[in-house]
Order: structure tokens, then sequence, then C-alpha cells
């Protein structure tokens, strides 16, 4: 009798058992705590904040939107960040329970960057709550915030905010929809911090240079708390266009897992290649309309609770990209509006026309470079030459 064969049959006892209970319930702590001494090696390892850079907010979750936002941000550091490295960190990792952490990571670090999204303000409280807890910790650091939309309906979490922002003796922030407005007025009004209008940073990205064939109609919906658009209205399209004889497929750009590093420009592409096989996109995600902008496929875009694709479309599609139709409900779409945008067929799409947005983030984040140019030597220069370095949500270094 073999060795491997007594290990597997005690695998098959303990299997579904209470040590394997037992077990499965503390392999997360053990994982977090390898993981926590991984990160602790590789920054002792690394130089005081002179020249780092860190990314955080960064998702593992299953939002393919924010995934592609990591995506573009990752495509903006090899183009605009050079000698310098960028540490990429999870927002799962720092969080406001993990606030030993933070003051760990502050002597590292002279440029925290914070994940662009759509996450500060009252409709995702987790996210803020973190957000606000890294901001604390690091308030006397430069600090720029990637494009992002604002949403406050609570007073009282909005004077919380301000004061915790008023604290900030280095940011900048980039705003991508018309929540621009809150944020100068009532959010930062009165505080020394510059606000930028700027598009979501996907916009940076091109996948319109494709041959896919087109076949039906995509609906990318929503199905969380952002979502304002009628079940009946959208069930009306629905039947309206498979009475004129098109296909039809249902999708999102939520996933139900969690993405990994490894995965995420291959789960970018799944999505993406959805698109590209489409005819149209009816849709109310931001990152639905987007996606089909990059695509080149035409859209019809609904809003959502915070309007913010109303007003990225307002602001940076309504007279750049003529194949997007907003509508400001569902009950205008009909047989005659469908067919116009069909027939525009596959576009080409440019996002050049949007350089001069990503190079104020540049000359932004470049500022802090140059106040730190002559704090380097010429060891630094060849060993931090636009290095992005990921740290997953676990801590794990690759």
């Amino acid at each position: 009798m073999s060795i491997s064969f007594i290990f597997r049959r005690l695998k098959e006892k303990i299997k579904g058992g209470i040590i394997d209970r037992i077990l499965r319930f503390f392999r997360p702590a053990i994982r977090y705590c390898k993981h926590v001494l991984d990160l602790y090696l590789y920054l002792k390892k690394c130089p005081h904040e002179k020249n780092k850079i860190l990314l955080t907010m960064v998702p593992v979750h299953g939002n393919i939107g924010d995934q592609f936002i990591k995506l573009a941000e990752y495509n903006f550091f090899q183009k605009y960040i050079k000698d310098r490295t960028v540490d990429v960190v999870s927002g799962a990792l720092l969080t406001s329970k993990n606030s030993w952490i933070l003051h760990f990571f502050k002597k590292y670090y002279s440029l925290v960057i914070i994940q662009g999204g759509g996450f500060l303000g009252t409709l995702w409280p987790y996210e803020e709550k973190n957000f606000r807890s890294i901001i604390k910790v690091f308030h006397n650091k430069r600090i720029i915030i990637f494009p992002q939309t604002v949403f406050y309906d609570d007073e009282n979490e909005l004077n919380t905010a301000r004061k915790i922002y008023r604290k900030c003796k280095n940011m900048s922030v980039f705003i991508r929809d018309e929540s621009i407005n809150f944020t100068r007025e009532k959010l930062l009004a009165g505080l020394n911090i510059p606000v930028f209008n700027v598009p979501d940073i996907v916009l940076s990205l091109n996948y319109s240079e494709h041959s896919t064939e087109q076949n039906g109609l995509l609906f990318c919906l929503r199905h969380d708390k952002e979502k304002v658009s009628d079940d009946k209205a959208i069930n009306r399209i629905q039947s309206l266009c498979k009475q004129n004889g098109y296909s039809l497929k249902l999708t999102d750009t939520v996933v139900n897992h969690d993405v990994e590093e490894d995965n995420v420009k291959k789960e970018c592409e799944n999505k993406i290649a959805e698109f590209q096989k489409s005819k149209l996109v009816i849709t109310d995600r931001l990152h639905g309309m987007i996606l089909s902008v990059i695509a080149g496929i035409p859209c019809i875009a609904l809003n959502n609770i915070s309007k913010k694709v109303q007003g990225v479309w307002n602001l940076w599609l309504k007279d750049r990209i003529s194949y997007v139709y907003f509508a400001e409900n569902a009950d205008v779409i009909d047989e005659v509006l469908i067919n116009k945008m069909i027939s525009m067929g596959t576009q080409k799409y440019n996002p050049e026309i949007f350089d001069e947005y990503w190079d104020i983030i540049g000359e932004n984040v470049g500022t802090e470079q140059n106040r730190t140019e002559q704090n380097r030597t010429e060891q630094n220069r060849t060993e931090q030459n636009r290095t992005i370095i990921y740290i997953n949500s676990l801590c794990q270094v690759h």
C-alpha cells in the first residue's frame, strides 16, 4: 500500500467532516497572515517614499466596468509615469478595519492615487468609509483622485466628508461627469483643493479595430440600487425587437465572481467581445455606454440614479460621438429609433479626441514627480523605469 494511497484515503475521510470545516474556517485567516508577511518583507526592501506611487481602492470584485478603469489606468501609467514605481493595492486590503496597515504604508509613498469610478458619496457606503480612512492617514501626502462620480443624498454625511477633505494639504480631484458642479459648490466649496472635469478614463482605450460580424441586439442592464429604468418599459422594447426579427442577448457589466489580477485582461476582453458582436447596445450602465463607444457599436443609453450616464453623455459624447443616443426614459425608444441606430453600422473610435484631458491628469502627476526629481539617484532611475507592481486583496506580491 503506497503512501499516496494512504494520504488520499485520509483526505477522503476528512473532506466534508468537522476537521475539513475547521480548516476551511481558518484558511482565509492563515492566507491573510501569510500575505501580510509577504507585503511587509516587500516594503522593507523599498526606499522610503522618495519616488514611489501608491494606487489604491482598485477592485477585485466582479464589476467589469471598474476592471476596465484599472486597465486604462495601467495604460495611463505606462504613458505618463516614467522612472517611478507604482504599487497597486486593492480596496479590500486598505480598509477602515485595517488602519494599522494604512499607517505602515504611510512612510513608503510620496503620492497616493485613488482609483477612478463612482464610489464617492452615500451610494456605496463601504467604499466611501474605506476611502475616508485612507485620506485621513495620508492627508499630509500628495493625493490625486482619478476620474470619479460624486453623489450625496445625506447632508450629515456630506458635512462629515468635508471635515476630512479640509485636512488634506495637497489634493487634486478629477470628476468625470456633471457631479463636477456639486463637487465644487458643495463638497469642496471653500477648500483649497483643485477640481478638474475630465472624461471617464476608459475612453482612453480603443477596441473598435475589429472585423467581428454583428448579430442581434445586446441589452446590458443593471440590477442594483442604481437602477431607475422601468421593467415594463424594458420588456416592451425587447418584445418590439423580437417582433422585428432581431435576436436578443442579455448581459451586465458585472460578473458573479471576483476578478483576480491575472484574469483582468481576459475578463475585459470577454466582455468587450459581447459588444463587438452586437448590431446595437441598449444599456443603463455607464460602462455599457462607454464600452459601446470604444468598440464602435451603436448604443441607446438610459440613465441611472446618480445620473452619471447622462452626465458623461452630455459632457463628452453628445457633440463627439454620433453613434450614441441618450434616451430620457425607456418610453421614447421605438421601432424607428432602433432601426435608425442599427443602420449606422460599426464605427471607428478615435481615443485621441480626449488626449488633452489625459495630459491634464499627467501634468498633475508630473508636478509631484518634479518635486522628487532632485532626490533620486542614478540607481533609482535604472531600477524604477515605469514599474507597476500589483499587490492583490490579500497582499500577495506579483
